[in-house]
Parts: structure tokens; C-alpha cells; sequence
């Protein structure tokens, strides 16, 4: 049911009830199965009088609409060659925060962080993923069901954005119709820069794929990338 029946789109919610007065529950189905969406009470002479709302609605007072707020989870990627910044990166999104330690990745390790768009929950499970020559055929099983992903490169190390081609070919090998962002990272080490926007944006119209200059240790475009990117994969199932 997406909204009130007609007979309580006036409710007046400013009207003392007794304590026996009845009520009513209005039944929302969603991906959790049916769930109470609004509380009516009603006067002795059942005229509705006050609604409560469960707190996964979304509820436009301008149109009276009120929609059941749709959850959704994806599996999202970040790929690139060792220390381009993918656990920072990681680190800036998921909690806001930055440490100059390099600890390697081995293997994988996967972080939750949940974005609100519109009328869903997306909850993003973010895979940070080993880089180098170790990201073998054996590792591209981690790529199973990944709806969107993260190419990062460094931009103070021109040597990491061949393998952007890498990665992207690995990543559509297993899902062609995956949401690709390519990301040039570290854009705050503005002496050491050796990638310029001319090389990246030839990469970029070559795989078809949006990039962002990111900096982990600041925070720019970290937000704006991860949220372009669950833009992109809301795209893709509307």
C-alpha cells in the first residue's frame, strides 16, 4: 500500500485520545515481508483522529504520498596496483578518517557503509581488494557478483595506470554489465604528480568509464566518487 486511504489523508493529529481509544494498522509489503506502516486511532465514533508512521517511511507532507522505503544491498569493488591508496579510500568513506600507515592488503577485506537514496537504502558491502601481480586468476572469483567498482591509480606514479586497463578488462570479464568508476588518487600531492588529466581522461574515453581526482588524506571527492558510482548501479536496475 503506498498511500492512506482516502478518509485518513485529514487526519488531525492535535486531538486528545482516551487511553482505550481504538486503533487500526495499515500493512506495507516490502522485501522484509509485511511490515506495520501507519497507526491510526480513531474517536468513539471512529473518526480517525492521529497516525503514526513506522520509521521506514518516507512521508512527502507536500502530496500526502507516503512510500515504503525500498532496501537494497550491492557489492561494490575497488581495484588497483599496490599502494595507490584503494584501503584509504576505503577508510575516508566507511568511517571518515585517515591514517598515513601503509599496511598491505592481503587477500581482501570488506567494509559495510549505507547510503540513503531517495526511497531506498542501499547498503554498499565494500571489497578492497589485494593489487599487483597477486590479483591472479585465482582472486577474480572475489569479483563474483560485484555491481560496481572502484579503478584507482596514483597519481604521483605513472607506472599504476596501465593497469587500470587490467583491472576494468578482469572486472567486465566476469560482469559486462558492471558500473565502473576509474579514480586518479593522492590528488593532493600536487609536486609530485605525474599523471596529468590529459593522460587519465584518454584512459577514461578509452574504457568508458567517469573518473574523479580523489585525495584519501583530505577527503575531496571520496563521498562524491562512492555516491556517483551507487548512482550509476541504481541506474542500472531502474
Amino acid at each position: 500500500m503506498d498511500t492512506l486511504p482516502p478518509e485518513l489523508e485529514a487526519v488531525a493529529a492535535n486531538q486528545p485520545l482516551e487511553n482505550d481509544a481504538p486503533q487500526l494498522t495499515w500493512l506495507s509489503s516490502t522485501e522484509r515481508g509485511w511490515v506495520p506502516y501507519a497507526q491510526v486511532a480513531f474517536r468513539d465514533d471512529m473518526v480517525p483522529v492521529m497516525a503514526t508512521f513506522s520509521p521506514h517511511q518516507n512521508v512527502n507532507a507536500q502530496n500526502g504520498v507516503n512510500k515504503a522505503m525500498k532496501i537494497v544491498q550491492k557489492k561494490i569493488c575497488l581495484l588497483g596496483d599496490f599502494a595507490v591508496g584503494k584501503t584509504s579510500l576505503v577508510r575516508r568513506f566507511v568511517e571518515d578518517r585517515f591514517d598515513d600507515k601503509y599496511l598491505s592488503t592481503i587477500g581482501v577485506k570488506i567494509s559495510r557503509k549505507t547510503l540513503m537514496q531517495q526511497d531506498t537504502k542501499l547498503n554498499l558491502l565494500v571489497w578492497d581488494l589485494v593489487g599487483g601481480n597477486q590479483f591472479s586468476r585465482a582472486e577474480t572469483g572475489y569479483l563474483l557478483g560485484t555491481a560496481g567498482a572502484l579503478i584507482v591509480c596514483d597519481l604521483t606514479r605513472p607506472d599504476t595506470l596501465e593497469p587500470m586497463r587490467r583491472y576494468t578488462s578482469q572486472m567486465r570479464a566476469v560482469n559486462p554489465n558492471v558500473a565502473l568508476i576509474l579514480l586518479g588518487n593522492k590528488v593532493d600531492l600536487t609536486e609530485s604528480r605525474a599523471i596529468d588529466e590529459d593522460m587519465i581522461t584518454a584512459v577514461s574515453t578509452e574504457l568508458n568509464a567517469p573518473f574523479h581526482f580523489t585525495s584519501a588524506k583530505t577527503g575531496k571527492n571520496v563521498e562524491v566518487a562512492f555516491s556517483h558510482l551507487a548512482d550509476l548501479i541504481e541506474g542500472e536496475n531502474t
